[in-house]
């Protein structure tokens, strides 16, 4: 939705996240960060279903990349006993997410949404939405 864009460079962005029991932040909160700014500043809401880790930077071809994290079993058992759809992580961490050392394997293929760039989150995120005019 480039059409929205226009605006972006105008306006400076902070965000904080917190948790009943501790404070989020790391290089894991890099992607939900990124999803969540996108959706406030495009205006399209996204699934409370998601849930979405993983570090984010550029990789050597300029593309905005989603890099590995730390504990993505124990992520992965988050979302199983949160009851979310899927889980969006960094792809180059798959064969860690199916090894079954945290979630049975089986539940982890049910629930995994690896991606690359944030491109492809951005697809994930906002798949099937209606874009508001």
């Amino acid at each position: 939705w480039p059409e929205r864009a226009a605006g972006f460079d105008r306006c400076g962005w902070s965000i904080h996240f917190t948790k009943e029991d501790e404070p989020s932040g790391g290089p894991s909160l890099g992607l939900p960060a990124a999803v969540a700014f996108a959706s406030a500043m495009l205006d399209v809401a996204v699934s409370p279903a998601l849930v979405f880790t993983g570090a984010v930077s550029y990789d050597a071809a300029g593309r905005l990349a989603v890099r590995p994290i730390g504990e993505l079993g124990r992520k992965l058992e988050a979302v199983l006993h949160a009851g979310a759809d899927a889980l969006v992580f960094p792809a180059a961490q798959r064969e860690e997410a199916f090894s079954g050392q945290v979630v049975p394997p089986a539940f982890a293929r049910e629930i995994a949404a690896p991606v690359a760039t944030f491109d492809e989150a951005i697809r994930i995120a906002f798949e099937g939405v209606a874009v508001r005019a």
